[in-house]
């Protein structure tokens, strides 16, 4: 891991230098690929202990926390899909030390922020799938099935869910309750009451 982030810095460095100078469009994207192949063997640099996890883990929450909120790169998936690799390994690890803890602990402090996150994110993806498909049609339908993304943002959400302190998550689960209760009893979009559904059982599983 010591190595994977000063590559991507330097090669993210070499891109931004080049797009600042007007410089290649091709290398520019030459640049973001590489970017987007490096960055997708993350998840695979958190499915085994590390002497220096705990380190890690914090420094990646600053490059990660972005790319999941703003979809860098449309690199969100790599994002969840490097969080729940790292939550299954810490709770499923047989080699216990002291970086698996530390790591536990520091993943269990950002769960319930992380799952709040989450769910307005699939919130809001969802929203947006239905709205755009408005457009093309000018008719309403019915909400499209999950994509990729979505299926994604539910089953991270799920692995935050399974290192969450049981008593904000219970407190949570019934606001989230309440306010499905809420959407379907103010005839409000069955897309949205399905959405909150899909989240409740996430949380449950």
């Amino acid at each position: 891991m010591q190595y994977f982030l000063p590559i991507i810095l330097q090669i993210d460095k070499l891109r931004e230098l080049e797009a600042k100078g007007k410089g290649s469009d091709i290398k520019v994207k030459k640049y973001e690929t590489m970017l987007v192949q490096i960055w997708q063997l993350l998840p695979k640099f958190c499915s085994s202990n590390s002497p220096n996890m705990r380190d890690c883990f914090i420094e990646l929450l600053k490059y990660l926390e972005p790319i999941l909120n703003n979809d860098l790169l449309s690199l969100r998936n790599t994002a969840l899909k490097t969080f729940s690799t790292l939550i299954k390994h810490c709770r499923h690890t047989k080699v216990v030390d002291e970086q698996i803890k530390f790591t536990r602990k520091g993943l269990q402090n950002i769960a319930m922020d992380y799952i709040q996150g989450l769910v307005g994110l699939y919130i809001k993806d969802a929203n947006d799938d239905v709205e755009d498909d408005q457009m093309e049609t000018d008719e309403p339908k019915r909400a499209p099935k999950k994509n990729d993304g979505q299926q994604m943002l539910l089953a991270t959400l799920q692995d935050f869910a399974s290192i969450a302190k049981t008593g904000k998550l219970s407190n949570l689960f019934l606001e989230s309750f309440a306010q499905t209760v809420a959407l379907k009893e103010s005839n409000s979009k069955a897309f949205l009451v399905k959405r909150n559904l899909d989240v409740l059982i996430a949380m449950l599983e």
